[in-house]
């Protein structure tokens, strides 16, 4: 993470140098002036605009004594337009917290604050410019990371970036974390199969650990087989893996499931490990035989 001052270009020409270099990320020109405190790009069922909306969001904070004006400066989300949404006059005091969402609706008169832009939730570049528009006050280049739903993003303890479980719009950040490991991937894919094959998972974060279940339940840290090598499927499989690693948060659960044709036209009604009920209502599995076994029909569910 590097903290430095420069103007708008030159910030340009040094993160072209850092990326190659793997340094740039989040640059925030100071700590006594107002930043880019913390962001929700991916919001389902948190912090609500006034039209009952689950919009994105950007926390500005002041960290200094004095109370800042905030008048035409800028966020945006796009290095070559600076100024794409300027604020409206407003200060905002001293050691205080302002929330702006990030909903594309536009909006500057009032009270709640919304820009003509949206996060993306895979990742792009993000700023706040002062009122010259050519000096960043914070900027996340060339792209802050994927984010997860409902975990925002943001400065924690001396300005590391971390992502929370708890978001806290308006309010100052608790703890964090650094970040997700990445998710598996599976060769072959999932699909119809007529013959039996060895599936393998692998996962790019180093020091992972994969577990993985094949009876349809979640794998966890403590629950499902430790990957050690590729498993042999015979026959229609469900096929669930997680990746761990101790500084990370867990990757997301990745399931594929295998389908034998055949193990599915003969399948029981109430197959061994399967769920004996569904929403409450009795689960039942097997396919009717006397239509897969219609002279009508037979050739076509085969195939």
């Amino acid at each position: 993470m590097n903290w430095f001052s420069s103007s708008l270009q030159a910030k340009r020409r040094f993160c072209t140098m850092a990326l190659l270099l793997g340094l740039c990320g989040y640059g925030a020109r100071s700590f006594a002036q107002p930043r880019i405190n913390e962001f929700l790009a991916v919001n389902n069922r948190g912090l609500t605009d006034k039209d009952g909306e689950e919009a994105d969001w950007i926390e500005i904070y002041n960290p200094s004594a004095k109370a800042v004006s905030l008048g035409g400066w800028s966020l945006t989300d796009d290095a070559e337009s600076p100024d794409k949404w300027p604020f409206p006059n407003l200060t905002l005091g001293p050691r205080k917290y302002l929330v702006v969402f990030a909903s594309g609706k536009d909006r500057t008169a009032g009270n709640e604050l919304h820009t003509n832009f949206k996060l993306n939730g895979d990742g792009e570049y993000l700023a706040l410019v002062q009122l010259d528009g050519s000096t960043v006050a914070t900027e996340f280049t060339p792209e802050y990371p994927g984010q997860r739903e409902n975990i925002s993003y943001g400065a924690g303890a001396g300005g590391k970036l971390q992502f929370f479980d708890k978001p806290t719009p308006g309010r100052a950040n608790g703890s964090g974390f650094g970040g997700f490991v990445q998710d598996t991937k599976f060769d072959p894919d999932r699909g119809f199969y007529d013959a039996p094959f060895r599936a393998t998972i692998t996962c790019a974060t180093p020091d992972a650990k994969i577990r993985y279940t094949i009876d349809g339940s979640k794998p966890t840290s403590s629950h499902g087989k430790v990957y050690q090598g590729p498993i042999q499927i015979n026959t229609t499989t469900t096929l669930r893996a997680t990746a761990f690693q101790s500084k990370l948060r867990s990757s997301n659960v990745d399931t594929h499931t295998y389908l034998f044709a055949e193990d599915i036209i003969r399948q029981p009604a109430k197959p061994a490990g399967f769920p004996t009920s569904w929403n409450g209502h009795p689960a039942d599995y097997e396919m009717d035989p006397a239509v897969v076994n219609d002279p009508v029909y037979k050739g076509r569910v085969a195939g």
